[in-house]
């Protein structure tokens, strides 16, 4: 088990090599693309789209979820006027 645990723990480069290799990598190939994040490249448009669905959808779901609630407090009024009578 220590043999398993030396081979996970073995690194080839300490902590500041990594940096340094990593630094000097962005540096070769003009930044490092795979960094930055997607929406730099990504259009406006779809962005808006999604928004428009994800509110419309909210709003869908919302509005149902009150019309619910509004049948079922009626029908719960006419269930309780007919047990009084």
């Amino acid at each position: 088990m220590a043999k398993l645990s030396r081979a996970v723990k073995d690194e080839a480069m300490s902590g500041l090599e990594n940096a340094v290799y990593y630094s000097e990598f962005a540096v070769r190939h003009r930044g490092a693309a795979f960094l930055k994040p997607s929406r730099r490249t990504s259009c406006f448009h779809w962005l808006v789209v999604l928004t428009t669905i994800v509110v419309g959808s909210m709003l869908a779901l919302s509005s149902l979820k009150l019309i619910c609630s509004v049948f079922s407090f009626v029908e719960r009024r006419k269930r309780d006027k007919q047990k009084g009578q």
